[in-house]
């Protein structure tokens, strides 16, 4: 199945009468790394057997394919809970900044099972590309994709701008972004010293006891 030769059949498979057909069809179209697989794989989003969407919505994660932004978007709308949390990590993993833009959003959710699901997501990537889809997204208006774009940035190692983005939000009134705020400048202050000192004042006069155990703990 890794011949790309073998992407016809594949898409055949992907039409069979026999969900467990499906199925295994769906799950190898990511490992095929053909691209002529994607609009079979598009198309599977809509099969009645959930496992064979979940397969299909890792597959073209694997793929990496642009055309499949807009059905994965989508699947981040109207999809079940494991098809949301599988079509923002592939989007996250398509990286472009079409792709990432709808993480981002569902990163400001109200919902906070969504919005933890889209900041798990943004921890991948490290494209240019994908980086500066990040950049964007860390001068949103949203605080949680803010801050989550700021972490996704520590994390990949652009620890200046990592702060500049989390410096604002350690002083937000709410104590939730606060913590995700510092642990961003917790990264960022392994190599810039002025986010480690911005932490630490933040730290010593930071009044609510968990939030204070979380700044400690960054700053470990």
């Amino acid at each position: 199945l890794r011949d790309k030769d073998a992407a016809p059949a594949l898409r055949a498979a992907l039409r069979d009468a026999d969900a467990s057909v499906r199925r295994e069809a769906a799950a190898a179209g990511g490992m095929a790394g053909d691209a002529r697989a994607v609009p079979a794989l598009v198309a599977a989003l809509d099969d009645a057997d959930a496992p064979v969407r979940y397969a299909a919505i890792r597959s073209l994660g694997l793929l990496r394919s642009p055309d499949a932004v807009a059905a994965l978007t989508d699947a981040v709308g109207w999809g079940d809970a494991g098809e949301r949390a599988l079509a923002l990590e592939a989007l996250a993993k398509v990286g472009t900044p079409e792709a990432l833009a709808p993480v981002l959003q569902s990163a400001g959710a109200d919902d906070p099972g969504e919005a933890a699901e889209a900041r798990r997501a943004l921890q991948g990537g490290g494209t240019e590309e994908w980086r500066g889809a990040l950049r964007r997204g860390a001068a949103r208006p949203e605080w949680q994709a803010a801050a989550a774009a700021a972490f996704a940035l520590a994390r990949r190692g652009q620890a200046a701008e990592a702060w500049r983005a989390a410096e604002p939000l350690l002083g937000h009134a709410d104590g939730a972004v606060r913590t995700e705020a510092a642990q961003a400048a917790g990264l960022a202050g392994r190599t810039v010293p002025a986010a480690r000192e911005g932490l630490e004042r933040a730290a010593a006069g930071e009044g609510q006891s968990w939030v204070k155990a979380v700044m400690e703990a960054a700053l470990r």
